[in-house]
């Protein structure tokens, strides 16, 4: 498809321009500077250009039947040197032929730019809902954190009353344990004194 090969010649334009500037020293852009001028891109020149490429196509059957120009150095004398070949090749080839094809691929161009746009558009809506899934994402994540914070908090609630329970618990024993043995001593005393007072 068109527009994946000219988005893989920028992909490396931009992965190529990446790496140099992590070489660069970042550097000050004067006030005054003037904008970087956009030049069409030969690669993606060649890629257009041979879209709209037709053996049939009697304009390009022209091109590749003109003399070189170390041979012909006039241009005209080269269309018409090429064109009186043609002519033996084609007969129905005329001028207004050859001009009405290129206008047919000068239409194309227009077709290739819609479906290009289209491309572009897709593109920028698949970068938007992928915009909108990370975001998804981040506020998912938010809610995780809050939700854990809470959980935290309940499991640090929890810990506070089980200590608080096994504190309760060992004094509970301990108390208990204490009480028992004064009620054992005091049941041993007056068993002493039940012996020896009434016996």
């Amino acid at each position: 498809m068109l527009f994946q090969k000219i988005l893989e010649v920028f992909t490396e334009e931009v992965d190529g321009k990446k790496k140099e500037d992590e070489k660069e020293q970042p550097k000050t852009v004067a006030a005054t500077e003037t904008p970087e001028v956009v030049k069409a891109d030969k690669k993606v020149y060649d890629i257009i250009y041979k879209s709209i490429q037709n053996e049939e196509s009697l304009f390009f059957k022209l091109v590749e039947l003109m003399p070189p120009e170390s041979l012909v150095s006039e241009e005209s004398k080269r269309f018409k040197t090429a064109f009186l070949y043609l002519q033996k090749q084609s007969k129905s080839a005329t001028p207004d032929i050859i001009i009405q094809d290129l206008q047919g691929m000068i239409n194309s161009l227009g077709e290739e730019k819609n479906k290009f746009d289209k491309a572009l558009e897709d593109r920028r809506s698949l970068i938007t809902q992928m915009v909108k899934d990370h975001d998804l994402v981040i506020q998912r994540v938010e809610e995780l954190e809050q939700e854990l914070k809470k959980s935290q908090a309940h499991i640090e609630e929890i810990n506070s009353k089980i200590e608080e329970e096994k504190k309760k618990i060992t004094k509970s024993q301990e108390g208990f344990d204490l009480a028992l043995k004064d009620v054992e001593n005091k049941l041993n005393t007056q068993k002493e004194k039940v012996k020896n007072f009434l016996k």
